[in-house]
């Protein structure tokens, strides 16, 4: 289940929790292989180092064969952390690990070179992934029910996931707004004007919509003062990008 923007700060630090009771381990990886590669922040090895009490294993992913063997172990522990030739790290999920994870970043994009390690994964039991981030594309995803995304939803203030009922858009604005995501998409709603509730997502800073029928925007689109861009594409003119200069 993929997410509408990623959880920042006291909502980061609350899927970590989640994620430390439910996963025997989590990954970190080192992609960046190019030789002479020097660009690692101090930050970078300070992370390394400080997680280093609960390392369970290395994992290195090159050679000759480096797609093969990407897939190989893609297919082997069923997630998709392994993307990449590089050094994968496996760490114990224990509360001290899980502290660790939540004071050195505030959010999944943290985890991203040359900074911090790459790409936090959490490993399910027996295979797949619980808790799944690619950062430099921003693709991150929870590996759990409707239900249990709905549960998790009311418990943490900033976990925004796609949800079925999000193809209303009653419904996907309730959630949007609740949990005042800074990214949204509309899209398939059938929408002719964008409804005036717009106006509550104070914390917006990317809109991209994606209706062939609208012609209204409303008034209360223009008075979110943290927007910075706003993508519109309908049936009746050619796409519309406003980027907005503070």
């Amino acid at each position: 289940m993929r997410f509408h923007t990623e959880p920042k700060g006291r909502a980061y630090e609350q899927i970590i929790d989640y994620a430390i009771r439910h996963s025997p381990r989590f990954v970190l990886s080192d992609n960046n292989v190019t030789p002479g590669n020097s660009d690692r922040r101090s930050s970078y090895t300070d992370a390394l180092k400080a997680l280093e009490p609960f390392l369970e294993e290395t994992l290195v992913v090159g050679g000759s064969q480096d797609l093969e063997e990407v897939m190989h172990y893609s297919q082997l522990y069923r997630s998709n952390a392994f993307y990449s030739r590089g050094t994968y790290y496996f760490y114990k999920c224990c509360e001290e690990s899980g502290d660790l994870l939540k004071r050195t970043a505030a959010c999944l994009s943290d985890w991203n070179f040359p900074h911090l390690p790459e790409d936090l994964c959490f490993l399910k039991e027996g295979g797949g992934d619980l808790l799944c981030s690619i950062a430099h594309e921003s693709m991150y995803g929870l590996n759990v029910s409707e239900e249990e995304a709905v549960a998790l939803m009311n418990e943490i203030t900033g976990l925004f996931l796609e949800l079925q009922s999000h193809k209303k858009l009653d419904c996907l604005l309730e959630d949007a707004i609740k949990h005042q995501t800074d990214k949204l998409y509309i899209s398939g709603h059938s929408l002719k004007e964008l409804p005036d509730r717009i106006r509550e997502l104070t914390e917006l800073r990317e809109l991209e919509i994606f209706e062939r029928d609208l012609f209204r925007l409303p008034e209360g689109l223009f008075e979110l003062s943290k927007l910075e861009s706003l993508q519109i594409l309908t049936s009746l003119t050619a796409s519309i990008h406003l980027f907005f200069v503070p």
